[in-house]
């Protein structure tokens, strides 16, 4: 079975976009070996942080507006020698739970 084929039973969608307030946040469990997220940088005042923990730990903050214009920016969140299911969360900085966060997509290394 392919993972794009898993992800998409799962019910999670390849293009997430929304806010996240108080409690809500983007979450998912994939076994993997390695997670990358792409998300979409902006240079757009409506666009906000975001906190990546995987397995329950702080991994990096991802600052849409980092680099000023809009790109996808794709970046490695967990990589580890062998494959178990690994617990995803993305939720919105604190101070930026009015603003967006878009997650363009993953890539799930086996």
């Amino acid at each position: 079975e392919a993972v794009a084929d898993r992800i998409e039973a799962a019910g999670i969608r390849r293009l997430y976009t929304g806010h996240c307030t108080g409690d809500r946040a983007f979450e998912m469990d994939v076994e993997s070996t390695a997670i990358l997220l792409i998300f979409k940088d902006s240079g757009d005042n409506k666009d906000g942080k975001a906190d990546v923990y995987v397995d329950g730990e702080y991994v990096l903050t991802a600052d849409p507006r980092a680099v000023g214009w809009t790109h996808c920016d794709p970046v490695i969140i967990m990589r580890k020698a062998q494959r178990k299911v690994h617990h995803v969360k993305i939720a919105m900085k604190p101070g930026c739970e009015d603003k967006d966060f878009t997650i363009l997509g993953f890539g799930i290394v086996q």
